[in-house]
């Protein structure tokens, strides 16, 4: 599937769980590992007009300072990769634009795919998986089509559990403190930093349980022109458990509202 995956960190917190993905992700298809952190240039213009005459000595502290910080998080990955038994080589850039770094270092490399962190800015995301996308002329073919409807199944498969949990909620006043809980688990056991293909066959029929694996299958179907297999029998046991929370959600929540509008169960 994969033979080299790139990884790129900052060393932030939220870096650091993209390149535990990553790991797990190059060990599990047995790619090797390219760890890359990209640092800002010499900037002549952050220089205060009173060091000017200090240029020199200011631009050996800044590649002094990067060089042990790039060294530093490199190493962690290094040595985190060294530890999950995968291959990893280590490449430190600098580059005014870091999202061109990445694309760059992706194609000198060989890479088929890029792990990173997203820090939540709003639109940046779907900006760069276009131009990932276009830059590698991946682009997607008529499966794409097929995105609203995944959509759609996403939409439903976060109503049914939503609303049951918004009747329990109210009805049980300390079970607001167990949905952070089920939400964390379910996001650990769905297949977002990695493929169900690494399921095995055996239990793929019930790790389809998940409602959301059927979903996030059918998304890397349609986007990644079938590249990404989908798992029929599982896709159809997804849709039938999203359908079956949605019908005990709508269920619940609709009778339990009725009996707290006639004051019963309060």
């Amino acid at each position: 599937m994969y033979r080299n995956i790139l990884i790129a960190t900052d060393g932030s917190a939220l870096a650091e769980k993209a390149v535990a993905h990553g790991l797990q992700l190059a060990k599990a298809v047995g790619a090797k590992a390219t760890a890359l952190i990209v640092e800002a240039p010499f900037n002549v213009y952050g220089v205060p007009e009173s060091r000017v005459q200090q240029m020199s000595e200011a631009f050996a502290q800044h590649a002094a300072q990067i060089k042990q910080h790039a060294g530093k998080v490199l190493s962690q990955v290094a040595d985190a990769a060294r530890a999950a038994g995968v291959a990893c080589e280590t490449v430190q850039l600098e580059h005014d634009h870091p999202y061109e770094a990445i694309i760059s270092a992706a194609k000198d490399k060989g890479c088929d795919l890029i792990v990173m962190a997203s820090h939540g800015r709003s639109g940046i995301s779907a900006v760069l998986l276009g131009v990932l996308m276009i830059y590698f002329q991946f682009l997607p073919d008529w499966r794409v089509l097929t995105l609203p409807l995944f959509t759609l199944l996403a939409f439903l498969a976060a109503l049914g559990p939503g609303l049951l949990l918004a009747a329990l909620n109210v009805r049980f006043r300390d079970f607001r403190y167990i949905v952070p809980f089920v939400a964390q688990f379910g996001l650990f056991i769905s297949p977002v930093g990695f493929s169900s293909d690494v399921i095995p066959a055996n239990w793929r029929l019930i790790y389809s349980l998940n409602p959301m694996v059927g979903v996030i299958d059918g998304f890397r179907w349609a986007i990644c022109r079938g590249y990404s297999h989908m798992y029929v029998p599982g896709f159809m046991l997804s849709v039938a458990v999203i359908a079956s929370f949605l019908w005990l959600g709508v269920w619940y929540f609709r009778r339990w509202d009725w009996k707290r509008n006639r004051g019963v169960g309060r």
